[in-house]
């Protein structure tokens, strides 16, 4: 999606043209099997394009034709799974996350985007974009919802590595969602008091979720693209 891109301003029919949603649809479930698989620099874009398989209008159905357009311009491109030496910021064998968040950008209901990327070994192998259930009264509360939902995903991770064969110092076992600010701060407390994961500030430039909250202008969206891809080292200027 072009930078700027706001989706929400465009107008929503009483009675959506039901060639015009089929269409979209039909697109939008192509290209998000795509972003799923192969492609984590998409996950803002289909996060946001997804919301309107049942609204879609002419309008919607050309930003998903620029998402298209944008996959066959980059079909040589592809992921990089452990191609390349491993340095920091990352360690040998264990999981390096990128988190970030929006804060109520999201003109119908104030809700904000949420996004991470776990990479282990220089490759990333888990990552999703998505607007939070929750509406944060605060970018610090934004971004610990961001968090929180971060460290589950690293959480089943661990597990997963664990009934592969690969042994983990620490390991725990999680059930269900927490639903209030207070549960998820003492959740990510105890991960970092068990060793489980390690907290560090990111500043916006080395910070490769910014990818996944927002529409980025096209140099720092290549950047990231270039992390996430393994093309260059994350965390690299």
């Amino acid at each position: 999606m072009n930078p700027g891109s706001d989706l929400d301003s465009l107008p929503i029919l009483d009675t959506p043209d039901k060639i015009v949603v089929h269409a979209y649809a039909a697109l939008i479930s192509e290209l998000l099997y795509i972003a799923i698989n192969t492609v984590p620099q998409l996950s803002y874009s289909m996060s946001s394009l997804t919301r309107y398989m049942s609204k879609a209008t002419p309008a919607h159905l050309t930003y998903a034709k620029v998402v298209l357009r944008y996959l066959i311009g980059i079909k040589k491109r592809q992921l990089t799974r452990c191609g390349q030496r491993v340095s920091l910021p990352h360690i040998l064998g264990e999981i390096l996350a990128f988190v970030d968040s929006s804060w109520a950008d999201d003109k119908n209901n104030r809700r904000s985007f949420m996004a991470y990327y776990l990479f282990v070994n220089n490759a990333i192998f888990s990552w999703r974009a998505t607007l939070s259930q929750i509406i944060a009264l605060s970018t610090t509360e934004a971004e610990l919802m961001a968090l929180a939902g971060c460290c589950c995903e690293i959480v089943w991770a661990r597990k997963l590595a664990l009934e592969l064969g690969f042994p983990q110092l620490n390991h725990m076992h999680l059930r269900g969602r927490s639903k209030h600010i207070a549960l998820r701060v003492c959740f990510i407390q105890k991960l970092i008091q068990d060793g489980l994961i390690n907290v560090k500030q990111c500043p916006t430039a080395a910070q490769t979720a910014y990818i996944g909250t927002k529409a980025l202008p096209r140099v720092p969206f290549e950047k990231f693209t270039n992390q996430l891809l393994g093309n260059k080292h994350v965390g690299d200027k």
